[in-house]
């Protein structure tokens, strides 16, 4: 009735979650025809798990990747092999989501209703929703220069946005072959902005808030974020939003996103464990995505070597 979904999980060390995201897909009241696990060189046992808890279940894959290639790239490859093997959807889902049961079955219903309209769809997008029960709003929005999230009182019945995560989003596949997968140099934070304002392209994004994935979302502990060890995460977040801005706003973005760069580090000087590396690191990833230089990305190890007296 709705076409065949293949759903794609992208995961590194997090078995037990995986686990739970797994089942939850297989519970869906319209059942997947596929589950695509990619591990990312996990560490955990996750691969030798999986293959022994559903061996006797064909429709669940696990591929298991050399090495860690990010986020974008357990994305990239998941999402290329479900259009190898054929499928009319791709439902993108991250390790530590589950959905609720009927979660697809409302994406799909939703879906066939718009085109019913004379709505072209591309991809329809679940309400993320926290172990607390609070809706997770940031999760979707618009895009000027920058992200703005939709406000709670947004996030109800359907809501046509710019962009969506990953988790929950369920995208056609005609728009994936007109736009293209996402790019896996990105390696992580912002791939999903840039991937959605592409599919974007071949039709709208809706949020659908009957469709509910519980997120469970291993939150930092207060002074995490801005340890010398965490850090480096910042890199691609900083140098990816350049990245995006100036290719689907345009370069007008680099001195207002040059100001917030500046603001963050100014507002967050006194939780920086290593100020200066830190400061310069942000710098850096500005000047990257202004230059659209991918090749000198600050991976976790090159962040070490950095910190042990590696210059940028």
């Amino acid at each position: 009735m709705y076409g065949r979904v293949a759903a794609i999980v992208p995961t590194y060390n997090r078995k037990d979650l995986l686990i739970e995201c797994i089942d939850g897909l297989l519970r869906q009241t319209v059942p997947v025809a596929r589950v695509v696990v990619v591990d990312n060189a996990s560490t955990d046992g996750t691969v030798g798990s999986l293959r022994e808890r559903y061996a006797g279940n064909p429709a669940v894959e696990v591929h298991a990747l050399p090495e860690n290639t990010g986020a974008s790239g357990g994305f990239h490859e998941a999402g290329r092999i479900a259009l190898a093997g054929g499928c009319d959807w791709v439902w993108y889902t991250d390790d530590d989501s589950e959905p609720k049961p009927d979660a697809l079955e409302v994406l799909l219903r939703t879906a066939d209703d718009l085109r019913a309209k004379g709505i072209p769809v591309a991809a329809v997008t679940s309400l993320k929703v926290g172990r607390d029960g609070i809706v997770q709003h940031k999760h979707t929005g618009r895009f000027t220069w920058r992200m703005v999230p939709l406000k709670p009182r947004e996030c109800r019945g359907v809501v046509r946005v710019d962009y969506s995560s990953f988790t929950g989003t369920l995208i056609a596949r005609y728009a994936l072959e007109e736009r293209g997968l996402n790019t896996p140099e990105y390696y992580l934070w912002g791939d999903d902005i840039e991937f959605s304002l592409r599919i974007g392209q071949s039709g709208g994004i809706f949020l659908v808030a009957g469709s509910v994935v519980l997120h469970k979302d291993l939150a930092s502990e207060p002074g995490e974020t801005f340890k010398a060890a965490n850090i480096w995460r910042y890199y691609f977040g900083i140098r990816n939003w350049v990245l995006l801005a100036g290719v689907h706003r345009g370069r007008w973005t680099f001195p207002l996103i040059y100001l917030a760069c500046l603001y963050f580090i100014a507002s967050n000087w006194t939780g920086f464990e290593r100020k200066r590396q830190s400061a310069r690191l942000i710098l850096k990833a500005f000047r990257d995505g202004a230059a659209n230089d991918l090749s000198d990305p600050v991976t976790q190890d090159r962040w070490k070597e950095m910190l042990g007296g590696t210059p940028f």
